[in-house]
This record gives structure tokens, C-alpha cells and sequence, in this order.
């Protein structure tokens, strides 16, 4: 037995289980997830502590999401209030669960009408670029504009885990 025996504050478990979260491997976050669920024993406590981690590993990611018929990444270029985001491509906004992964509550989104039309010629280039070049390749160009300047941002994502392989 170790001699261990004062307890972990709550928070600290938090920060240290919400880390293990955020260095989860491509492709293995329900691997890491279903590990530090065992390991804090306290399934409350995770989705109220690390609820954070999940979203900040999602976007950084470039989670795919499947929003009606299509598919949008799930990013920090397109993120609207708390757990919305935007696909910029179908003017649309949608809650993200990021512990499910799943979208839901499309609803209508306003564009900036300065950059859209950029936004959109450049989507339709690259989504034929990806098309070539990533065989499963979802992307998303996310666009605004300031003080007449347009600022466009391409987000590209494609995958292939194989996780077996590794060893």
C-alpha cells in the first residue's frame, strides 16, 4: 500500500483529468475518455469539470459534424455564442454536444455580405482541391471582414486512425 492518504481536491482532479483530455491522440478521445472515467469514478464531476477540455479537443480537432445533409468542422474560426457554430456554407448556426458529438438546432445564420461572395469562390476552389488531394477530406472556409479589409479561413480535415496498427 502507498502511504498516500490525503484526499485530491475535486479542482485538481478536474485540471489533471482535463489535460488527459486535451493530449487524447487523433482519433482515440473515447479511449482517453472511457480511461479517466474509470479513473475518477465520478461521472458527474467529469461533465461538469472537463466539459471545457471536450469542446477545446473537438475544436482543435476540426471535428467533423454532420449538420442536415452536410458536413461542417467543428472549429474555433466558427464558433458563435457558448456551444453554437456556424456552417458558413448553408448559412447556418447549430448546437454542438461535444461529449456525443453530435449537432443539432440548425437554424439560420447571418453572413456578412461584404465577405461572402469571397468566402464562397474560395470555397468552391477548395473543396475541389480536397476532392483531388483528400480522399475523405471535409472543409470549411470561414470568412468576416473589418474595416473593408476581408479576412477568409480555409479549414481542412482528413483522417485515417488506425489505432491497431500503432504497435
Amino acid at each position: 500500500m502507498s502511504g498516500y492518504s490525503e484526499q485530491i481536491p475535486d479542482r485538481e482532479k478536474i485540471r489533471i483529468i482535463s489535460n488527459f483530455i486535451k493530449s487524447a491522440p487523433p482519433g482515440e478521445f473515447n479511449e482517453v475518455f472511457n480511461d479517466v472515467r474509470v479513473l475518477l469514478d465520478n461521472d458527474q464531476l467529469l461533465k461538469e469539470g472537463a466539459s471545457s477540455a471536450f469542446s477545446q479537443y473537438n475544436m482543435e480537432q476540426f471535428t467533423p459534424a454532420k449538420v442536415n445533409d452536410d458536413t461542417v468542422l467543428v472549429t474555433t474560426h466558427g464558433q458563435a455564442e457558448g456551444s453554437k457554430y456556424l456552417d458558413p456554407r448553408n448559412k447556418l448556426k447549430f448546437k454542438y454536444d461535444h461529449l456525443r458529438k453530435e449537432a443539432s438546432e440548425a437554424s439560420s445564420a447571418t453572413v456578412d455580405d461584404h465577405a461572402e461572395p469571397f468566402r464562397a469562390a474560395l470555397d468552391k476552389y477548395v473543396q475541389g482541391y480536397v476532392k483531388d488531394h483528400y480522399p475523405n477530406g471535409i472543409v470549411t472556409v470561414y470568412s468576416s471582414s473589418s474595416g473593408g479589409q476581408i479576412k477568409l479561413t480555409v479549414c481542412i480535415e482528413d483522417h485515417k486512425f488506425s489505432p491497431r496498427n500503432f504497435w
